[in-house]
């Protein structure tokens, strides 16, 4: 499929792509650049010849061998503003087996769009800033289970995302990991140990509740954060109700003085059971 850019099809330098280099060592998928400004030339440049190229490939398909993702492998290179072209969007395919994506990974791939984002269930772990402002990555984030570090900034500014975001115990989430995104509701799902970073949802002023149901507040107490962990800005509608479910088997005081005081979740936010 001339549409379809696999990269365990490539080794050496493609003469369509004379900037780039296909590094594949072992389990590693690391494309290079050789010439910066050649790229830059041949993308902002007006020759038709240098856009139609680079506009021939709409997916970028990891293979199933790759277990790593490199730092900055593909960083800003899928950015819309490079090209003409500004309506033109790629899809990434990450497919089981993929265990790591490196810091800067995809940073500032605005180009990159697709109505659900898959991350593979072998995922283990997401670098600095790996997604950060892939701004039309879109749908419902789910996060695998086997998932153990998130790193700061992972997600920064990625806006499509939306609605429920679920987060599971035996994980480390970084500062800011999603910070400037649009989710809706979180849902703890279990009260395993956690880490939770500096402001993981700083800029996010799209949460309207918050649901720790399943968790009992010592396990919660026994987790990992910063005094400002769950600080989430304030909603530009006053009128929202802000609320974070809890379960009744401790006193709702209890949890106000660990949510409010020790993680840091403003006061405007109310506490209470499910109904």
């Amino acid at each position: 499929d001339p549409k379809h850019w696999n990269f365990s099809c490539y080794s050496n330098t493609d003469p369509t792509y004379p900037w780039y280099n296909y590094q594949i060592t072992g389990n590693e998928c690391q494309p290079e650049f050789i010439d910066v400004a050649k790229f830059n030339t041949i993308v902002k440049g007006m020759t038709p010849e240098g856009i139609d190229n680079l506009l021939e490939y709409d997916t970028i398909n990891i293979p199933t061998t790759s277990e790593t993702i490199v730092d900055n492998a593909f960083n800003g290179l899928f950015n819309r503003d490079l090209i003409k072209d500004q309506y033109h969007f790629w899809e990434v395919v990450l497919n089981d087996g993929l265990e790591k994506i490196g810091d800067k990974a995809f940073y500032q791939c605005s180009g990159l769009q697709q109505k659900q984002f898959y991350l593979p269930k072998t995922l283990k772990t997401i670098g600095n800033e790996a997604f950060a402002e892939c701004t039309d990555l879109r749908g419902r984030l789910v996060l695998p289970h086997n998932l153990k570090s998130i790193g700061n900034n992972a997600f920064l500014g990625c806006t499509g995302f939306s609605g429920l975001l679920e987060l599971h115990g035996n994980m480390s989430i970084g500062d800011g990991a999603f910070a400037a995104t649009s989710f809706s509701n979180i849902i703890f799902d279990d009260d395993k140990p956690l880490e939770l970073g500096s402001k993981i949802f700083a800029l996010t002023n799209t949460i309207k509740t918050i649901d720790l149901t399943a968790c009992q507040l010592d396990r919660v107490k026994q987790w990992k954060f910063q005094p400002d962990s769950l600080f989430i800005d304030t909603p530009s509608t006053e009128e929202d109700e802000l609320v974070v479910y809890v379960n009744d088997a401790t006193p709702i005081e209890s949890w106000k003085d660990l949510l409010h005081n020790q993680m840091g979740l403003p006061q405007q936010w109310e506490i209470k059971t499910p109904e």
